[in-house]
């Protein structure tokens, strides 16, 4: 027979368990970046914040019109509104890389820029 004890400590090791395996068992932090332009998951999410992969290119190309204003609009991009000086920008898992908070497990350029820019340290 098993007493109250034993049964109510097995219960909670695998309970236990089973919430460490969950948590961590499906999870992308060891997943390489995808390219923002090239993976339909992460070009969606990107052309929904009006993403461009170069600013100064997309300026110059008239794909975007620059702004003399200092507030960022929907279609005009000040030329230092880069994503390398976006607070979003390079934050994945503790470690500084190509990554964008709002385009998760996806690469961007630090040229380009997006509609939700935000400064560094806003």
């Amino acid at each position: 027979m098993v007493s109250r004890r034993d049964f109510f400590k097995k219960a909670f090791l695998f309970a236990g368990a089973g919430a460490i395996v969950q948590l961590f068992g499906k999870t992308n932090a060891f997943a390489a970046l995808k390219p923002v332009l090239k993976d339909p998951e992460c070009k969606g999410t990107a052309g929904g914040l009006g993403y461009v992969d170069n600013l100064a290119l997309a300026l110059k190309n008239k794909k975007i019109q620059k702004s003399l204003r200092k507030e960022p609009t929907k279609t005009w991009k000040p030329l230092d509104q880069k994503c390398s000086n976006c607070m979003f920008f390079g934050q994945n898992m503790g470690k500084h890389d190509n990554s964008c908070q709002l385009i998760p497990g996806c690469a961007v350029n630090p040229r380009g820029s997006c509609n939700s820019w935000t400064p560094t340290g806003s």
